[in-house]
């Protein structure tokens, strides 16, 4: 029982760190570029999602490079195949 209380404070101390954290990097971001709360929630937000749209690009990229190399591999391996025979 001790350590599960003992665990239980580490994981809210872990929490309240990591909200000051992101709190005062809003923050930060709020007095250096001068906006009002408004803009930064919106900047933050159209942030988060260009994150999200490269990411996905960046998943298309590697579907696609992924499927090329194994174009590629099926012909190398259709060439053998017919010369072997």
């Amino acid at each position: 029982m001790k350590t599960h209380k003992l665990l239980l404070g580490r994981f809210i101390l872990f929490a309240f760190g990591t909200f000051l954290q992101y709190f005062f990097l809003f923050i930060g971001l709020v007095v250096v570029h001068e906006y009002t709360f408004l803009k930064a929630v919106l900047m933050v937000f159209l942030t988060v999602l260009a994150m999200l749209v490269i990411t996905f690009v960046l998943a298309l990229m590697f579907s696609l490079f992924s499927n090329v190399i194994m174009i590629f591999w099926t012909v190398v391996m259709e060439i053998n195949l017919h010369h072997l025979n």
